[in-house]
């Protein structure tokens, strides 16, 4: 995937968001990790008087917030932090798949043994494949945002 950034001022998002999507917003997904954009636009309306909902859209985009600063399994992977305090569109289409790589579903185990009799040390590490990978399209464009 190819990531386009931009910089724009809270103000200019709305305008921003529709030249970016047009009428298509349905068609997207604003993953935001920490730059709160909830806090200053109004998401859509919730079906049938519903007053929370971790399932929210913005002009029918869907809309999923993470916070990096929280969340053990994520906090410390540096992988992720271009992506803090940015908000990530995505087309749906293009978005990451799981694919199978077996015809079982029977994942795979190994066991490595580096135990060291000499020092006195036991460290045996098990590796799991549970067979999937992803897959993505390599010249899709997805756009990162910072606000």
């Amino acid at each position: 995937m190819q990531i386009k950034d931009e910089t724009i001022s809270i103000d200019n998002f709305e305008q921003f968001f529709a030249g970016l999507v047009g009428e298509n917003g349905s068609d997207y997904i604003i993953i935001d990790s920490n730059s709160h954009m909830n806090l200053f636009y109004k998401m859509d309306a919730l079906a049938n008087g519903q007053r929370f909902s971790f399932h929210r859209t913005y002009k029918g985009a869907d809309y999923k917030d993470y916070d990096l600063d929280v969340g053990w399994y994520l906090r410390d992977l540096e992988v992720l932090e271009p992506f803090k305090n940015t908000l990530v569109i995505v087309k749906k289409t293009d978005l990451p798949t799981l694919v199978k790589t077996s015809t079982d579903d029977v994942p795979n185990v190994e066991y490595k043994d580096e135990s060291d009799s000499m020092n006195g040390t036991a460290k045996i590490s098990m590796i799991i494949n549970p067979n999937y990978e992803s897959r993505f399209d390599k010249r899709a464009t997805v756009t990162r945002l910072r606000l």
